[in-house]
């Protein structure tokens, strides 16, 4: 990768270096709680389908994934739009109609998992 940044940069004066690097690494699918976040969002949502995601930034389950832990990033949130576009950006917050609902979620998946 650092050898095609410098071939299409085109110049030699400028230096590429690495900041951050890892090795991607996946949690699979056949665990106890994947089932039952598909559990509880087949109760939630009938006939939706639970899938892997691919982001454009960076979580800690990467980190975790390496070490063995298992992690995916779930996050029971339903909201508007509007309010998706406040995650991480300018006066960032959540409804708390939705953060409400997120944690009733959590509650329910942890009562799926005993």
């Amino acid at each position: 990768m650092i050898e095609q940044v410098k071939r299409v940069m085109a110049e030699p004066a400028l230096e590429v270096e690495t900041l951050l690097s890892w090795q991607a690494h996946a949690s699979p699918r056949d665990t106890p709680l994947f089932a039952a976040i598909e559990a509880m969002m087949k109760e939630r949502h009938p006939g939706v389908p639970v899938t892997a995601n691919v982001i454009g930034g960076f979580t800690d389950c990467n980190a975790f994934r390496a070490r063995g832990i298992v992690c995916y990033g779930f996050v029971p949130a339903r909201m508007r739009l509007e309010e998706v576009h406040r995650i991480h950006g300018k006066d960032e917050r959540v409804g708390v109609a939705s953060l409400a609902r997120g944690v009733g979620d959590l509650h329910r998946l942890i009562r799926l998992l005993q």
